[in-house]
């Protein structure tokens, strides 16, 4: 039985339809024949080294999947070509009409959403992983099967059967992470603003940041409580962090999953509620967004968070009270249910 996953990633659109599906396809292919489904630029349906989606591409590549390339401008058409079973879909690429015309294509489609902008009832399953999918105005269409909230939250083998975070009284390794592009130098900007700060900081440098701002960032290479990581282990460095700071994607399960007090900032519009529904609940501090930030507020919160022991040590455990890392487990379970 075939699965094909429809998904995209570059510096536009960001990497994290792309890390989480890969994550499910290597569950998936224990179980099934699973190959990726990119779109791009060129009409051969040919790979483009350097167009809009080619740091998806290879990021898929390097795990070995099979990719199979369509039109950007003839995406439908050129679904219709292919041949498989299961459908999966994680792209905001998206429209009613996409749902209807693939549900004629394939004996199952399934949507990876987060935002709920559709009728889904041309849909078989739904999976939104967010914090806040149950808040969601989910119409609740007979026949599609909703895997709603963090039960269902994809999260790599890796975070599974995480230890207890052991919470240090004095917070001093602070890890900044913004994700696999960066588009907003939101890096560059933290570590101005915090270089002088009395803290160890271990900074992520993601797998699209370009080689012009990699040499930007590496003018703080001189400072000796700043230290960057290529290829980071991101299990290892969580681990190691008391704090950490981030973009307010997929990277705040990870942390809730090994239980990193955190602050996150806002990069995309579908990031905002679920910011929003964590900050609510108390268990990651929310700074706004992206060009809200100054040097005031994120110093600020970053010395309440640390000084605050028992603060620290409450959000823990409510994070990983939240995300126990078995979530992409239950999503294969269900898919091999309705087969």
């Amino acid at each position: 039985m075939r699965i094909l996953i429809r998904t995209d990633g570059g510096p536009n659109i960001g990497m994290g339809h792309i890390m989480r599906t890969l994550t499910l396809a290597k569950e998936l292919k224990k179980y099934f024949d699973v190959a990726f489904v990119c779109r791009t630029e060129l009409q051969d349906k040919t790979f483009n080294q350097n167009g809009e989606f080619a740091d998806g591409v290879h990021k898929i590549q390097v795990l070995g999947f099979k990719i199979l390339f369509i039109r950007d401008d003839k995406v439908l058409e050129d679904l219709a070509e292919l041949k498989a079973d299961i459908l999966i879909t994680d792209s905001y690429d998206v429209t009613e009409d996409y749902f209807i015309e693939t549900k004629k294509m394939f004996n199952k489609t399934i949507y990876i959403d987060d935002m709920c902008l559709y009728n889904f009832k041309n849909t078989d399953m739904i999976i939104n992983q967010n914090i806040n999918a149950e808040d969601l105005d989910y119409k609740l269409n007979v026949g599609t099967s909703y895997l709603l909230g963090c039960n269902y939250t994809i999260l790599r083998e890796e975070f599974r059967n995480s230890n207890i975070n052991y919470i240090k009284r004095k917070a001093r390794e602070i890890m900044i992470t913004f994700g696999g592009s960066d588009p907003f130098l939101l890096t560059l900007k933290t570590l101005y603003y915090l270089k002088d700060e009395p803290y160890n900081f271990h900074v992520v440098v993601g797998p699209a940041f370009n080689n012009e701002y990699i040499n930007k960032l590496k003018s703080y290479e001189t400072y000796s409580n700043i230290n960057f990581y290529y290829n980071a282990n991101m299990r290892a460095l969580m681990e190691k962090s008391d704090i950490c700071i981030s973009a307010a994607g997929s990277t705040l399960y990870e942390l809730c999953s090994i239980g990193v007090p955190s602050i996150s900032v806002i990069i995309a519009e579908n990031q905002t509620k679920v910011a929003e529904k964590f900050d609510n609940m108390q268990i990651i501090k929310n700074l706004g967004w992206h060009n809200e930030i100054n040097k005031e507020k994120i110093v600020g919160e970053l010395g309440e968070l640390s000084k605050s022991y028992s603060k620290r040590k409450e959000i823990s455990l409510k994070a990983r009270n939240l995300v126990d890392g078995e979530g992409t487990l239950r999503i294969v379970e269900k898919i091999l249910d309705m087969v």
